[in-house]
């Protein structure tokens, strides 16, 4: 009974982070009430081009124990979010025969638990490159790279 508790509580926090409170949102307008070039410039100037290479590693290492890792440092902060929280909800899964006294299906929601983790991991491997591709069109649409571009210029300095 405890082990639904947790993922009730879960539940609401996911639909909790999906609200419209959103930073993506919250920037946008920002950016629209500030009609000044020079503020633009400057907070332009303190952005950085994201590698998506750099992205991939970022979700594929570190990204194995904290899943997002990958959107998050390619400024899809939602994305983010979201993919570590279902990871938890993977975990709680996995761990619902240690949470609770027993129930039935515990093989089949251990083994959702186990698609939902990997599920996870692996959206966040193949979307961070993209993320980050996306946020470089969005904020640099001067410099209009793909992650084949970001390739071809680390063999090219090789």
């Amino acid at each position: 009974m405890n082990g639904i508790k947790v993922l009730l509580i879960l539940l609401c926090f996911i639909f909790y982070s999906l609200s419209d409170l959103k930073s993506e949102y919250y920037f946008s307008l920002m950016d629209y009430k500030t009609n000044n070039m020079r503020e633009k410039r400057q907070i332009k100037e303190t952005r950085e081009n994201k590698s998506p290479e750099k992205a991939r590693y970022i979700a594929a290492v570190p990204g194995f124990l904290i899943h997002g890792l990958g959107h998050i440092y390619a400024g899809d902060y939602n994305t983010g979010g979201l993919l570590f929280t279902l990871e938890g909800v993977g975990i709680l899964m996995i761990m619902s025969p240690f949470l609770t006294d027993g129930f039935d299906y515990i093989l089949l929601v251990m083994l959702g638990g186990g698609l939902l983790f990997w599920g996870t991991y692996i959206w966040d491997f193949i979307g961070a490159p993209k993320a980050a591709e996306k946020y470089n069109k969005k904020y640099f649409p001067e410099t209009d790279m793909t992650f084949q571009d970001y390739q071809f210029l680390e063999t090219r300095r090789d």
